[in-house]
């Protein structure tokens, strides 16, 4: 029996793991010929992505729902770029250098949606690649961790402090998904299927809590944690198993040493980390008191002025701020992106979820908005890719007038 991969899978394959940082396989900021591996990866997106969307260009098309926001995240890079050169004087290249991450990947949504409309690929084997992926990851990440201390296998930003222990800053939009993705399937899978399901959950739990140690994207997942069980109890006969398995993740997150460590950091006066962290929400705050609708301009590397506006000579990070830290760079134009686009996410997803029982359309952005005030995972790094592919999932699903849709 042979085996048959369409070349449009070996290409998303080939896609998702580029743009998703090489999985950390690679140090994305070395590269060959004078080019960073990360530069190629967006050439390549580049090129993928208008190859597609002039193939399509002709064919059957549907509705782009999500156009105004992807555009508008667009307009939001041009707005900062003018208030960056107004405030400090810094040149084009030097603020949209940072943000070409949001020119090439807004592409991303116009490719995958007009390869989806167009039969290229169903959503649910796009969802299964997004899976593989996703455990491939997971995985690498695991052994990463188990052999800290004799391999460096993936590359990626790590603080070993007396407090937090050793950690890994790896992205982890793909595991909020796939968590999502996997509690769908709990529902309807049985006998080995479903104990696989309840092992990958567990594993990104484990992942985060243990391996990342993220404050708030864990609480953010038992939360939504907690109401999957309290929606899928008044839909499904056996009301029990979800109860149990709420109580079993609740336990396990409380019982872990870093919960523990985070009460008694509480009871005894504090942590450091939490107290920067409020000391950047309040800088942050006051300088978009200053600029509130054009925002605070993008800070470069290149530019002192604008780096240290940012508060990073003071150690007080955008990426640690999540929207306080998205408003300071474009304002309030900014906010009425974030606000209206999860709104209609939510809305879609609500909607989705009374049609075809599936919870990751609603549980993914209901998770993004709970950590908003710490987290904006969607933003940084590849976040904003997979945004990007989400709304094209998304914007399927809602506009699907099929009955084949019990699974991801």
């Amino acid at each position: 029996m042979k085996l048959k991969i369409k070349r449009i899978n070996i290409q998303i394959y080939f896609i998702l793991i580029i743009s998703m940082s090489y999985l950390y396989l690679i140090d994305i900021k070395t590269g060959i010929l004078g080019v960073t591996y990360e530069n190629i990866s967006y050439l390549i997106c580049l090129v993928w992505c208008s190859y597609w969307i002039w193939k399509t260009s002709w064919k059957k098309k549907g509705k782009f729902e999500y156009t105004p926001w992807v555009l508008g995240g667009i307009g939001l890079v041009l707005v900062c770029m003018i208030q960056s050169s107004i405030l400090y004087h810094q040149s084009i290249v030097d603020t949209l250098s940072p943000q070409r991450r949001i020119l090439v990947w807004s592409l991303v949504y116009f490719a995958i949606s007009s390869i989806l409309k167009n039969g290229y690929i169903n959503k649910s084997s796009f969802v299964k690649i997004l899976e593989n992926i996703g455990i491939i990851q997971l995985l690498l990440c695991f052994i990463q961790y188990f052999l800290s201390q004799n391999v460096e296998l993936l590359h990626v930003y790590t603080i070993n402090s007396t407090a937090r222990g050793l950690r890994y800053y790896y992205m982890p939009i793909l595991f909020v998904f796939l968590m999502f993705v996997k509690l769908d399937s709990f529902t309807t899978d049985k006998g080995i299927r479903k104990i696989k399901d309840l092992v990958i959950i567990a594993a990104i739990l484990l992942e985060i809590v243990v391996v990342q140690k993220y404050r708030m994207t864990s609480i953010g997942l038992l939360i939504c944690l907690i109401i999957f069980v309290l929606l899928m109890i008044n839909r499904q006969q056996y009301k029990i198993g979800y109860v149990i398995l709420g109580c079993i993740v609740v336990g396990f997150l409380i019982s872990t040493d870093y919960y523990q460590n985070i009460l008694n950091a509480i009871f005894s006066g504090g942590d450091a980390y939490l107290a920067t962290r409020t000391s950047g929400r309040t800088f942050y705050l006051a300088s978009i008191a200053s600029h509130p609708i054009l925002g605070c301009g993008y800070p470069s590397a290149s530019n002192v002025l604008s780096l240290n506006a940012s508060g990073n000579n003071e150690g007080i990070l955008l990426n640690d701020n999540g929207l306080i830290g998205f408003v300071y760079l474009y304002g309030s134009f900014g906010l009425v992106w974030f606000i209206t686009l999860w709104i209609k996410l939510l809305r879609n997803g609500w909607s989705i979820f009374k049609k075809y029982n599936l919870m990751v359309y609603f549980l993914f952005p209901l998770f993004f908005i709970i950590t908003s005030l710490t987290e904006a995972h969607w933003y940084w790094e590849h976040g904003y890719f997979f945004l990007m592919i989400f709304l094209a999932l998304i914007e399927e699903y809602k506009g699907a007038d099929d009955n084949n849709n019990n699974c991801c």
